[in-house]
């Protein structure tokens, strides 16, 4: 899609919704395997909660602010709990 022409905000909104479906494919899949094998738990349902915080707190900033350190520091954590998730259907297959 060209948004060579458009308008800053069209762009970063572009940018943000593209940004939206990159890492969260991996919390789709940590999600519907948990969900499967019915090992949902308590810290799971809480790391789940709070990615979904993160990127929702991420895509304020980088449509609003683009503080690029605090957006990275939130993408970090969005991450974090994304691992933090498969660490935690791992130990409980275990």
């Amino acid at each position: 899609m060209a948004l060579n022409n458009a308008p800053e905000e069209v762009i970063l909104a572009s940018r943000n919704f593209t940004n939206q479906f990159e890492i969260p494919v991996l919390f789709f899949v940590v999600s519907l395997a948990a969900l499967a094998m019915k090992l949902v738990t308590l810290w799971f349902s809480i790391f789940a909660l709070l990615f979904v915080i993160s990127r929702i707190a991420h895509a304020y900033v980088h449509i609003g602010s683009n503080h690029i350190r605090t957006r990275f520091r939130l993408y970090l954590a969005g991450c974090a709990f994304i691992v933090l998730q498969w660490i935690t259907l791992l130990l409980t297959l275990i």
